[in-house]
């Protein structure tokens, strides 16, 4: 599973990402915005947990971009906007439809919260398996020595 930082410029079209298991969190501040053109582009990511954007003003989406859940009839994805836009944000259309809207820092990237990724660089790999072998062993030295 992946994060995914959109680079520069890049335009999304109709069903880009559409059924893309493997992306858990989105930045959504560099492309090249077209809402008529990105209809379902993230619908069916079925693991996307989280959609970073970092525009004062809400633009204009599609309502279907982002999959709703049927009963409720929300987007179960946290959005993060800019400190201070949340209402902004819970009144517009399109953006209103995400259950969970929170704040944060746009001059920061955003952290993701990847279960077993120990050394937090977004991807669980053998590096991460390191690192807490290196942890433990730590940890057993240090009880080793407060036990001498």
């Amino acid at each position: 599973m992946a994060n995914y930082v959109i680079a520069n410029h890049v335009s999304i079209a109709k069903s880009t990402y559409k059924n893309n298991a493997n992306i858990v969190s989105v930045d959504l501040n560099n492309i090249e915005w077209n809402a008529n053109d990105m209809t379902e582009a993230f619908s069916e990511c079925y693991n996307l947990e989280r959609v970073y954007v970092s525009w004062n003003k809400p633009i204009s989406i599609d309502n279907n971009i982002f999959d709703k859940d049927k009963t409720t009839n929300k987007i179960q994805i946290s959005l993060y906007v800019p400190q201070g836009k949340t209402e902004i944000y819970e009144n517009a259309d399109g953006w209103k439809n995400f259950y969970d809207i929170q704040e944060w820092d746009p001059s920061t990237p955003p952290t993701p919260e990847i279960e077993g990724d120990v050394n937090h660089d977004g991807v669980v790999d053998v590096a991460d398996i390191t690192a807490t072998a290196g942890i433990i062993l730590n940890n057993a030295k240090q009880e080793q020595e407060i036990g001498e």
